[in-house]
Parts: structure tokens; sequence; C-alpha cells
């Protein structure tokens, strides 16, 4: 297996963790409250990274992480009140756009502008939003813009982990420290919209689902995207990233016996057609060698 292949097996496994997610969450949310969930997940998660994260804290560390802690609070406590009202199948299509949000959002970070082919491609993704809601803006619920606004900002964190990973930031601190600072902001929306009802949590189903969602989902996933991300093309980490929908819905299936509808089928199979076409047509980048 050679060193590129390397790299963009562990983001399959990033997409395919990121990709359980979705009916473990949407199933937790009929009984849990989605702000204290997050929190919940993500200091469970700081907690095991904790020890390693203090004895290597810097300034600049600091401020990488607490702004990618405000960026990840805001999508996952976006997604998780998402999929209150909405399919997993459906939400996990919807979350794919971020990879075509990242063109767009590059110049924030002077890391490139869209091309034709972004425009293009972004057109053909809304055509497939369009059909997803069943050729109907009225069938757009609260749940797709919460879904949509957290997989723009997906996009933006994509964007500027990338540029931090090509500074040759500690892939691991690069990691921790978003953990950590995002369990601190999740906090946040707790304090002031959560009755703090911890019930919902004790059952054996809830507690599984928090602990996949922290210890795989969060540690290991984020993990490997902060070391092997950089080693790869940023239009092959957006294709191995696209594949997350496709897991969540097999993942749907097997866990809750779920049966997508066609207007989720087809319209998703057009979002990923667009972000495929992005991949194939947009020239390449010239990447790092990965070190062994």
């Amino acid at each position: 297996m050679t060193n590129s292949k390397t790299a963009a097996f562990y983001l399959l496994i990033v997409a395919a963790l990121w990709g359980l997610t979705f009916p473990l969450i949407g199933e937790s949310m009929t009984t849990q409250d989605p702000f204290l969930f997050v929190a919940l997940r993500f200091s469970l998660a700081a907690l095991f990274v904790l020890p390693y994260f203090c004895r290597h804290l810097t300034k600049k560390i600091f401020i990488v992480g607490s702004i990618l802690g405000v960026i990840q609070s805001i999508v996952f406590i976006s997604q998780t009140i998402g999929l209150q009202t909405i399919d997993p199948s459906r939400a996990a299509f919807l979350t794919g756009i971020n990879v075509l949000a990242v063109p767009f959002l590059s110049p924030l970070l002077k890391m490139g502008s869209p091309s034709r082919h972004d425009v293009l491609s972004a057109i053909i993704c809304c055509t497939g939003i369009f059909i997803l809601t069943e050729c109907d803006i009225g069938q757009v619920s609260r749940g797709d813009f919460w879904i949509i606004g957290g997989a723009i900002f997906i996009g933006l964190s994509i964007v500027y982990i990338g540029q931090q990973s090509k500074n040759d930031m500690n892939p691991f601190m690069l990691s921790y420290s978003q953990i950590v600072f995002t369990a601190l902001f999740a906090w946040i929306p707790v304090i002031f919209f959560s009755d703090m009802n911890l019930v919902p949590f004790t059952s054996s189903q809830a507690l599984t689902s928090l602990f996949i969602c922290s210890i795989f989902a969060t540690i290991l996933a984020i993990t490997l995207q902060a070391k092997y991300q950089k080693y790869v093309s940023l239009q092959n980490a957006a294709l191995i990233f696209s594949l997350e929908p496709v897991f969540a819905a097999v993942f749907d299936i097997i866990l809750r016996d779920a049966t997508p509808k066609i207007y989720t089928l087809i319209g998703g199979l057009v979002i990923m057609a667009s972000i495929i076409y992005l991949e194939v047509w947009k020239p390449k980048e010239v990447i790092p060698q990965l070190k062994t």
C-alpha cells in the first residue's frame, strides 16, 4: 500500500465514523436535549485527551483551538438540532455539501478562489437539494436549514484545519485542542437553553451512542483527519468525505431498519454526482509526501 493510499484509507475510516453518528444521534434525539448531548459528547472525549493537551499547550494552540472550538460547536449543535426533525439519510446527504463549500470559503484564508468547475458543481448540488425536497421548496424544513448551516461550517473547518496542518502543527494538538475547546463552548447554550435533564442519558442505548460518538467519532476521527488530511489533495479528501452520507444511509438501514425515500436517494445521488464531477475535472493539487 503506497503512502497516499495509506492516508486515503484512514480518511475513509473518518468518513465511516462520521456516517455512523447520523443514525445514532437521530435515534437519540427523540428523547434527549440536543445541546446537552453535544456538551456531554465532547466533555467525555476531552477527559481522555486533557492530560496530553495540558502538557503541550502553547499560545498558538490556544488560539487555533479556540477558533476550531467555536466552529465545531456550531457544527455539532446545528447537526444535532436538525436531526430532531429530519431523516438521518437526508441529513447526511445535505451535510455532504460541505465539500462544495470549501472552494468558496478558501479565499477567506487565502487558500485559492473558486473556479468555473466549482460554480458548476455547486449548481448541480443545488439541483440535488431541490430533488431532495421532493421538488417542492415548500418542503424545506427548519431542520434542513440547521443541517445546511452546519455543513457550511464544516467546510470552514476543513479549510482552517488544512491551513494549520500545512504549517506543520502537531496533529495531536490540532485535534485535541478542538475537542477541549468544543467541549467548553458547547456548555454555553446548555446554560441558557437546556433544562439539564440527565435522565434520558442513563439508558444503555443512550450511553452506548454517547460513548461511540465521543471515543470513535470524535477522538479517533478528528485525530485521523488532523494527521492524514494534508497528505492527500483537497479534492481527494473531499471525494472521500463525500462518502459520509453513503455510510450514513447504510448504517441507518442496519441499525434502524430504515428505508430511504426515493427522493432522498435520487437527490443524494445528484449531490454526490456534483462532488464527483468536481474531483474529476478540477486540476489536482501538489501535496507533500507522507513521512514514514
